[in-house]
């Protein structure tokens, strides 16, 4: 599980990113500071948990995270395959 969050790493380093902001940040629901370490981590590692099987899910039908396939595109100027190759 842990090979397809790799797989899909800045997808996941963006999308936690978003995440912790809307729930902890001032343009979110302004959590911080209001929580205990424990709520904390508890969140930490429901996105965590989220991301992981999001991840799993997302590469059984797509070759690459959606950030990553988008980085793909622009480096070699043309859009990339998303969808992965049926073994037939």
């Amino acid at each position: 599980m842990l090979a397809a969050f790799g797989k899909m790493a800045l997808t996941n380093y963006i999308g936690k990113s978003v995440l912790a902001e809307m729930i902890f940040l001032v343009f979110g629901l302004g959590l911080i500071g209001l929580l205990t370490w424990a709520q904390t981590t508890t969140i930490a590692a429901l996105i965590l948990i989220t991301q992981t099987t999001f991840s799993v899910y997302w590469l059984k039908h797509f070759r690459f995270g959606p950030l990553e396939w988008m980085c793909r595109s622009m480096t070699y100027w043309r859009l990339q395959s998303k969808r992965k190759i049926s073994p037939h």
